[in-house]
């Protein structure tokens, strides 16, 4: 077999331009007439398709969060678990609600798909999401990483804080792979979040997701886990990087690196965005004259670790959501030729600790239709949310329906009424540090 011709067995190193291969429709959530429903449709009116496939949940659709499966992040995953063969193994926070897709997993197995599963668990052994124990009870075959946490804590490795199985990831069949920023969950693939997943048809990428997979599995998560190597390959005409986290030095390596090369444009939809070192990525690239943009979240910006304030103050555009849902994304597109997507939030967390997976698409096709969905969320925003300062309260009147949306946007164990923001007189945001690292 000549070298450079791609292999649907194990995951090799190929070159960018090396042969190509992959079929997938490529479906948006967001639509030209009627956002977060249909895909968008080329000049003759056909679905595109493409070897890669990038859904968007828009956080303006829904009114409150819901146990449905409507929005193409979700509808994708549970046709493609619908269509299921042989094997689903996914690796998710957790779970709440999402009855749909609970049902159709365990179609499934009764139609002999094996199913395995990894999820998070606390020092306490607690899931952060409601539902999670009773997937479990259902499925079984469900592993987590609280002995592996034990096991660090042990060898002296304690963290302040948990670190957590972050991935939001299915490999289906051992040849697609669905994973991004979506947590299963009533407000992820429920569609209320901004949110963004790639879908994936490639053995190729299937198997080095499974290898990932398989570390866990085997109760190597977090620092314990090995690094297999940062995969690069070509998926027809789409340049694949793949990066798992902590082992593969995701940001150091992937992320700051891709920032470091923008030569025009860099936007950015990010949930938390607290590392100092990817911020500073962000700051040489507008001295440089790069146009920058940055979208964070209004929970996040409370963070006395926030840098969003950082990037104000040295000039670049940065606006905070005030939808009453998340943005939600851990995303962002460069020059309009690649695009960063998966769960890692831009953090120290993210990059260090907690188990992560990030892909890097080099399409300029990907990119631009990312720009266009970045262009529709970024105007949505009133420009008074952009000024130093300005940070809408995440559970008030200045976002939106989170007043009215039945859950707690702020995490202050308050909901709706009975939140203070939510009140006739909300009490006065306090000034938060901007430079805290």
């Amino acid at each position: 077999m000549n070298s450079s011709t791609p292999s649907y067995g194990m995951p090799i190193h190929i070159n960018y331009h090396s042969a190509f291969y992959g079929t997938v429709v490529l479906l948006f959530a967001f639509a030209v007439s009627t956002p977060g429903r249909t895909s968008f449709a080329d000049s003759e009116g056909q679905a595109h398709s493409r070897p890669v496939e990038l859904l968007f949940a828009d956080p303006r659709i829904h009114s409150a969060p819901g146990d449905r499966c409507e929005d193409e992040i979700c509808a994708r995953l549970l046709k493609l678990i619908q269509m299921a063969e042989t094997s689903i193994d996914f690796a998710v926070y957790g779970m709440r609600n999402q009855t749909q897709l609970l049902e159709a997993i365990e179609a499934a197995q009764a139609r002999g798909v094996v199913v395995r599963g990894v999820v998070d668990r606390d020092r306490n052994s607690k899931n952060y999401y409601t539902s999670t124990d009773l997937w479990i009870k259902k499925l079984g075959n469900t592993r987590d990483d609280y002995e592996a946490e034990q096991k660090l804590d042990q060898m002296g490795k304690r963290e302040r804080f948990n670190r957590i199985m972050h991935n939001k990831f299915f490999v289906i069949d051992r040849r697609w792979v669905w994973t991004g920023s979506a947590n299963i969950s009533d407000t992820g693939t429920g569609g209320y979040n901004a949110n963004i997943v790639a879908v994936v048809d490639s053995p190729q990428l299937a198997a080095i997701y499974t290898q990932e997979f398989e570390q866990m599995w085997s109760g190597r998560f977090h620092a314990l886990k090995e690094s297999n190597g940062v995969e690069r390959f070509a998926i027809a005409t789409t340049e694949v990087e793949v990066w798992f986290s902590p082992q593969d030095k995701a940001m150091r390596n992937g992320v700051q690196v891709l920032i470091a090369q923008a030569e025009r444009r860099i936007d950015v939809a990010m949930f938390y965005l607290t590392n100092k070192y990817v911020t500073a990525e962000l700051i040489a690239a507008h001295k440089r004259g790069v146009d920058v943009r940055v979208i964070v979240d209004a929970t996040s910006a409370q963070s006395k670790y926030t840098k969003h304030e950082l990037l104000r103050e040295a000039g670049i555009p940065v606006k905070v959501e005030n939808w009453g849902s998340k943005m939600h994304m851990k995303a962002a597109v460069v020059d309009g030729r690649a695009v960063a997507v998966g769960s890692m939030n831009w953090s120290f967390s993210g990059a260090k600790k907690n188990d992560e997976n990030t892909l890097i698409l080099h399409s300029p096709e990907l990119a631009v239709e990312f720009e266009s969905v970045f262009d529709r969320l970024w105007n949505s925003i009133p420009q008074k949310w952009s000024r130093p300062g300005a940070n809408p309260s995440p559970e008030s009147a200045q976002s939106s329906r989170a007043c009215t949306d039945g859950i707690d946007n702020d995490f202050d164990k308050l909901i709706d009424e009975k939140d203070p923001g939510c009140s006739d007189n909300p009490p006065r945001m306090s000034g938060l540090p901007p430079h805290s690292n």
